[in-house]
């Protein structure tokens, strides 16, 4: 996420020019300008399944899915906000961008992608948090964990998310990211605000998280192992047991997506903190240039392809999930099928209606009469026969089988034929 920046501690002037030199190597054109968009397409696609699915009415009410919802968007936006530097960017033999290019191209990198990203963080957080309070204290759970409790707990996390990076916004407006008229992030010298700056990402970014997620789910997993042994020993009745198999799913599904949350993080977690210590020790062995870009490039990928994993746990781990995103890919064929039968049944109506009740004798006799109760109530019902306004309302009203050898609407036929 992190592209472009890199910790050089060289000074220059402040002034503001008109052209700005980009440090753009060979390898980013294929990975953050070709690879990168179509991952963020697959993503955003998937998630939008995701966020339908769990927005549907009977799963709405939910906190734990009101939670889903907002790591799909999260992690969706933050691949939509590096899409336009892609486009414009991370392009062939583009070395100079001007002022305003190199501006949006560091608003869109350095705050509104890192927010949302920040932001899908601690959602998956606040997620194990509200597991681990499912499984080893559910009475606080029920009374905690609440649909409008979570609801402003995202929006409590995403202000602060957007406030955390706010340094970034202010030097992207001011221009004091770069001391070359270069257009990457640079820390001052001596680092002060760049360095605390990078301290509070550091910590509240990756090893705050880390060390929460980890520590919860290794105690949801232990509890949840305990409640399903004594369960299976003490429980015998069938409802509970589903709604504890039901509880259960999601929370390994949330230990899931936990784990895929740390795979990215932890190693990029370790050089970001490796390379702030270098900050303050001038003899440590320094990364050049091109082994910043390959980190960045490689965690963004990595990032991405995780927020995707997210959607193949959840048909792996949810049956619902799964079914529902079959009956889409098999949506055409079935509305081909009744298309068809539509199409039938309305051809049929139409040879009834032109016919009339006058030729039912006539259908009778040759043998339609005597299975009519697969002449369908609406051809009855139809309003462009002047006959059927006048038949009595007790004629359509539906009769028991008890009371009558005849099917339903092979009774209000013969009605009709005598009328």
């Amino acid at each position: 996420m992190y592209g472009n920046e890199y910790y050089d501690l060289e000074t220059g002037g402040d002034d503001y020019y008109d052209v700005y030199y980009l440090t753009l190597f060979d390898f980013e054109v294929i990975t953050l300008g070709r690879v990168r968009p179509i991952i963020i397409l697959v993503v955003a696609l998937a998630n939008i399944f995701v966020v339908s699915y769990f927005l549907a009415d009977k799963r709405r009410g939910k906190p734990t899915n009101l939670l889903f919802v907002s790591i799909a968007f999260s992690d969706t936006m933050t691949g939509i906000a590096l899409l336009p530097n892609s486009f414009n960017v991370y392009i062939p033999n583009n070395d100079k961008l001007s002022a305003v290019a190199c501006n949006t191209f560091m608003v869109w990198k350095f705050y509104i992608a890192i927010a949302f990203h920040t932001a899908s963080i601690w959602q998956t957080v606040f997620l194990g948090i509200q597991r681990y309070l499912c499984v080893c204290h559910p009475l606080i759970f029920g009374r905690i964990c609440t649909f409008w409790k979570t609801m402003v707990a995202i929006i409590v996390i995403y202000i602060l998310s957007f406030l955390m990076h706010i340094y970034q916004l202010i030097n992207v407006i001011t221009h004091n990211y770069t001391n070359s008229h270069e257009c990457e992030w640079r820390a001052d010298y001596p680092c002060k605000n760049a360095c605390l700056y990078m301290w509070i990402c550091v910590i509240f970014q990756h090893f705050l998280p880390v060390f929460l997620l980890i520590g919860l789910t290794i105690q949801t997993l232990i509890s949840l192992h305990k409640a399903h042994r004594q369960a299976s020993l003490n429980m015998s009745d069938k409802v509970n047991k589903i709604r504890r198999s039901k509880e259960r799913i999601i929370t390994i599904t949330a230990v899931l997506i936990v784990i895929c949350f740390l795979v990215p993080d932890v190693p990029y977690g370790i050089y970001k903190l490796y390379v702030l210590i270098g900050i303050y020790r001038p003899t440590s062995v320094k990364l050049d240039v091109e082994t910043h870009h390959i980190m960045s490039s490689a965690y963004e990928i990595a990032l991405l392809v995780s927020f995707h994993v997210l959607f193949w746990i959840y048909c792996t781990m949810i049956s619902d999930f799964r079914r529902a995103l079959i009956h889409v890919f098999t949506f055409m064929c079935f509305k081909r099928d009744c298309v068809k039968r539509h199409q039938s049944l309305n051809s049929y109506q139409r040879t009834f209606l032109t016919n009339g009740f006058g030729s039912s004798r006539t259908l009778t006799d040759s043998g339609i009469g005597e299975n009519t109760d697969h002449i369908p109530l609406m051809g009855i019902n139809s309003t462009t026969s002047e006959k059927i306004h006048a038949v009595d309302q007790k004629i359509l009203r539906p009769m028991s089988t008890k009371e009558s050898d005849q099917p339903v609407c092979s009774t209000a036929y013969s009605k009709q034929t005598s009328v």
